[in-house]
């Protein structure tokens, strides 16, 4: 059930997608999964580690995990604009 690129890969970029799509159409657990797949596809990935680090923020609530993908994140994309904000909101949050 991979998204396969040109050469067989798998697609970290399509799976985001349809995490993404799946998020908005609330379904938590599978938006989860694709993003879990997009990133044994590419585990450096920033989209995938910010998309799982808002499900589990939010509907999965494990603020553990959250956390754990959001610090992922910013370790990855420094210099991204909404990797800054994050970072800049992780040392907001009270857990």
């Amino acid at each position: 059930d991979r998204i396969a690129g040109d050469q067989g890969t798998c697609n970290a970029s399509a799976l985001n997608n349809m995490a993404n799509v799946n998020t908005l159409r609330d379904d938590p657990m599978e938006a989860s999964r694709l993003f879990e797949d997009a990133l044994e596809c590419d585990p450096d990935n920033c989209v995938a580690h910010v998309g799982l680090g808002n499900l589990f923020y939010g509907p999965l609530e494990n603020r553990e995990l959250a956390l754990q993908h959001y610090r992922r994140a910013v370790s990855l994309c420094p210099n991204h604009p909404t990797i800054l904000q994050l970072a800049r909101e992780i040392e907001e949050l009270s857990w």
